[in-house]
């Protein structure tokens, strides 16, 4: 059974979804059963490799996009490789959640290989499934109709707990990074002996908002009475309208059996943002404090982050806004993460 979960993120006055689906079909699907419904290999007259695959998923999303008369997406090579740690590491270790076991969520992994847009995540992961045996293959080779299968779990999501869809869907995208992993399960025959093996696609997209370039930061962490800067240039259609910075607890790693546990709801729902906000920052004439201020030269901006004596030690995310397009409403064009100690 698939069990798609959602959770709706509040931050500022923007609202969006973040949420990921259990594995399809559920490879625990059932006590008397001896194979997943959907995992026999299919007939296919030729595979694809993983740069492939990921081409052959992009053109179903931004089918799914134009039919929604929503811009088309790019394939981000920093992006991909963001959602392929993930996809790899659920499908090693055999979980399905947004945290990593080291406690991570998507937006500290993608800054940690140095992204600095904004991403949302999509992912489907896995889990132990007895009696199979679950191994990956060396040579990770996908057919057209399992990278079918794989978008429309994501895709045919119903509401009100359609997450996924929402964020395929999201007309404020421009590029997405896709991670793909194959595994097999086997289990010998009751028959014959022989093993039977079926094949399961790990997946995550990770949809990012593009909407600025040539990101410099002045540190890889933040110290109390040491200015922070965290500046970019903006595309010619945006115009800086502020950023915000909040604070979580730093991430502590996480004991496989309690991340495997879907009755452990932190781990197997949608993720969110820190509801703790430290400050929020305007270009003039606006508001500014000593800790948060904001530099504009035409497109380029300049955030300058002074912490205090009292702010406590965790994990910063420093939030970009601009408007696109002449719109009112703002939208998240960059989200950053680093760390207080």
């Amino acid at each position: 059974m698939r069990l798609p979960i959602c959770i709706s993120i509040i931050a500022f006055s923007f609202v969006y979804t973040v949420d990921f689906i259990w594995a399809a079909e559920d490879l625990n699907n059932s006590a008397n059963s001896t194979k997943p419904a959907s995992s026999v290999v299919p007939e296919v007259t030729s595979m694809l490799t993983l740069s492939q695959a990921r081409e052959y998923m992009l053109s179903l999303i931004n089918r799914e996009r134009a039919e929604a008369n929503c811009q088309p997406v790019q394939l981000d090579d920093l992006a991909c490789n963001a959602g392929q740690l993930h996809s790899d590491a659920m499908a090693d270790v055999h979980f399905n959640s947004h945290w990593h076991p080291d406690g991570k969520k998507p937006p500290q992994r993608y800054s940690d290989l140095g992204g600095f847009d904004y991403v949302m995540e999509n992912s489907h992961g896995t889990g132990e499934s007895p009696p199979f045996v679950i191994t990956i293959p060396e040579k990770q080779l996908f057919n057209k109709r399992e990278i079918e299968q794989e978008e429309n779990c994501y895709f045919d999501e119903k509401p009100p707990n359609d997450g996924h869809r929402k964020n395929i869907l999201d007309p404020q995208h421009t590029h997405v990074g896709l991670g793909l992993t194959l595994i097999e399960l086997k289990i010998k025959s009751e028959l014959d002996g022989q093993a039977d093996t079926y094949r399961h696609l790990v997946s995550s997209q990770e949809f990012i908002n593009k909407r600025a370039s040539k990101f410099t930061q002045s540190d890889s962490s933040l110290h109390k009475g040491k200015t922070y800067f965290l500046s970019g240039e903006l595309d010619a259609n945006a115009v800086f309208y502020d950023f915000q910075l909040a604070r979580e607890d730093a991430p502590q790693a996480i004991p496989l059996d309690i991340l495997k546990d879907r009755a452990q709801p932190l781990y197997h729902g949608g993720y969110d943002l820190p509801a703790e906000e430290v400050l929020a920052a305007f270009p003039p004439p606006y508001r500014s404090t000593e800790h948060g201020k904001v530099t504009l030269d035409g497109k380029k901006f300049v955030c300058e982050i002074t912490p205090a004596n009292n702010w406590r030690p965790g994990l910063y995310y420093i939030t970009v806004w601009a408007q696109i397009d002449g719109a009112q409403q703002p939208v998240p064009i960059s989200l950053h993460t680093i760390l207080l100690e």
